[in-house]
């Protein structure tokens, strides 16, 4: 039996919910900008991998009842793309290339909102990522909360900010 699609977004889960403090990463210079890639931003390209492998051998049904929805995100991610852009227009000291990084890695966790109706299409794959969830969850939450971040609203708290 194969492991079905939807465990490449079950393994990813971890990780998406993991700070980016806590993440692994490396630099990218590219001209005058410098991009961080950590982990997440690769998870989620596997995720978007995965998800239109799945796409293309079993069709992209899944996607057709929130066309409305996609066309929305396809129209604001070209927004926040060309608001990364324009400024340029009036600024000439506007760093285009850093707000372009923003831009792209706002269409990265779009990737996520298409990838999940093409990876959970059967009860197995619910029940698989409700699992990963409820693991994550159970892990961190530890014996009396001991894997959790402390995030209390109180300075004055034991542990309050971590």
């Amino acid at each position: 039996m194969s492991l079905p699609a939807s465990v490449v977004l079950a393994l990813a889960l971890p990780i998406l919910f993991l700070h980016v403090d806590y993440q692994p990463g490396f630099t990218v210079h590219t001209g005058t900008a410098s991009e961080h890639v950590v982990l997440s931003d690769l998870v989620l390209l596997a995720v978007g991998a995965a998800a239109l492998a799945v796409g293309l051998r079993r069709g992209f049904a899944p996607l057709r009842p929130g066309l409305p929805i996609w066309i929305a995100g396809a129209i604001f991610l070209a927004d926040v793309g060309a608001g990364s852009v324009y400024p340029k227009l009036w600024a000439s000291g506007y760093e285009t290339s850093i707000h372009a990084v923003t831009a792209a890695k706002f269409a990265e966790y779009g990737l996520l909102g298409l990838a999940v109706p093409l990876l959970v299409r059967a009860r197995r794959d619910v029940e698989l990522l409700l699992a990963a969830l409820v693991a994550w969850s159970d892990w961190r939450s530890g014996p009396s909360g001991a894997r959790r971040r402390y995030c209390s609203a109180s300075p004055a708290s034991p542990g309050a900010w971590g």
